[in-house]
């Protein structure tokens, strides 16, 4: 409109140069975004139109690109987050469904990033849209010429993925997080994570509720049960009303790598739960597809004792087995085998995914309908190690050893 409406036009634009460095300097310097892939392609996707037009009116960005932290790597954050089967790693409020990015084509043709322009040839043949005919990359751009690391780090906003293989349905495939609580659109679910194998997500993460209930971002938020840590798979302060994790921590990644004996991640969860002296969790994915859950709690001197909840909620059907030391998932013809190693006096138990008693789910949040949830209640009264495998029921053989966080 600006040949129609020059003085107008020039006022939005520089309206819009005035607000945007606000926006794109919360972008991380490896790319990632705060409020995960949901909201990452809210923004990148009015973001990348902007530059985009500018660059085909004036010839030139208009400085913008050389103001975002990390526009280099920004195809691989929602790249990575997708794991094997189409669904996504979705924390904080995002959905689990991945979907089309033209921007991300767009970005991966500019900065040449060969395996977020095959993830978006994929997505655009299954749901084109009209800006994929000029953002869409070419075949050139999609040819791999090494193969894409099988973990990938973004330190900035402690998350990390691991899987098996790369453009395979049936790869394994985890998405974790530690993080920081007080990110937008975020929950308590620093320490969650969310594992594909054989085609299954055995492991799934709700995502977020209605937005219209009542106090959902303001003073009621951390007792809806979808935001809370124990409506995610990971610890919780068991029975706790308002925040069941440190609602201000910022937990860090101390280890994200691949090596011969599969992807790991190593997170240092202790600001999220005061209370103890230290709280790691880490996270194997074998190359077989198997997975081993590790946590390494250490009590505070100032507390004797504090229950915590470990959890992991899935869509699969469960069955308790040995006395509460394994569980049977069975869902879409495939069985996964969850045994519990450690400690030796703990169980599993099988529940709705809902909040534990006492406590009693808020008016009008959703009853996770099709979903089930595996708990172990841990009292720690001393140094506790929690070892889970997760094994697809195919595999035969001996599980490796244990060993502390420290030497993985």
């Amino acid at each position: 409109m600006a040949d129609e409406e020059p003085e107008l036009s020039r006022k939005l634009i520089e309206g819009a140069f005035a607000s945007l460095p606000r926006s794109i300097s919360l972008y991380k310097e490896d790319g990632s975004w705060d409020e995960g892939y949901g909201y990452f392609h809210y923004g990148a996707s009015y973001l990348v139109a902007l530059i985009a037009g500018f660059e085909s009116a004036t010839g030139s960005d208009q400085g913008l690109l050389k103001q975002i932290p990390g526009v280099e790597r920004m195809a691989d954050f929602p790249m990575n987050l997708e794991g094997s089967i189409g669904k996504i790693f979705n924390f904080a409020d995002s959905g689990e469904k991945a979907g089309s990015m033209p921007e991300i084509g767009w970005l991966a043709t500019r900065y040449n990033r060969a395996q977020a322009a095959i993830v978006q040839r994929k997505h655009a043949a299954d749901r084109p849209s009209p800006l994929d005919l000029i953002w869409l990359p070419s075949a050139e751009t999609a040819r791999i010429q090494s193969a894409p690391a099988r973990a990938a780090q973004f330190a900035a906003n402690a998350c990390c993925s691991l899987r098996t293989a790369w453009n395979d349905p049936k790869a394994g495939y985890v998405g974790f997080k530690g993080g920081d609580n007080r990110a937008s659109h975020g929950h308590l679910d620093i320490g969650t994570f969310v594992y594909e194998s054989n085609g299954v997500r055995w492991a799934s993460d709700l995502s977020g509720d209605n937005y219209n209930l009542e106090g959902y971002f303001g003073s009621a938020r951390w007792g809806y049960y979808r935001l809370r840590a124990e409506g995610h798979n990971t610890l919780s302060v068991a029975q706790q009303e308002g925040a069941d994790q440190e609602a201000t921590a910022n937990c860090p990644l101390i280890l994200c790598k691949e090596s011969n004996q599969g992807g790991i991640v190593v997170a240092n969860l202790s600001a999220a739960f005061p209370k103890f002296s230290e709280v790691k969790r880490g996270i194997r994915l074998y190359p077989d597809k198997s997975l081993r859950v590790q946590d390494e709690l250490k009590p505070g001197p100032k507390s004797s004792s504090q229950q915590l909840i470990w959890s992991l909620h899935t869509a699969a059907k469960i069955e308790i087995a040995d006395n509460g030391r394994s569980a049977l998932f069975t869902r879409d013809g495939e069985k996964l085998m969850v045994t519990l190693l450690s400690p030796n006096n703990a169980r599993f138990e099988a529940m709705d995914a809902v909040t534990i008693p006492p406590r009693k789910p808020r008016e009008g949040e959703n009853p996770n309908k099709g979903i089930r949830k595996l708990i172990i209640r841990l009292d720690v009264t001393s140094a506790t190690t929690v070892v889970v495998d997760l094994v697809p029921e195919s595999l035969k053989g001996t599980r490796p050893l244990l060993t502390s966080l420290g030497g993985w």
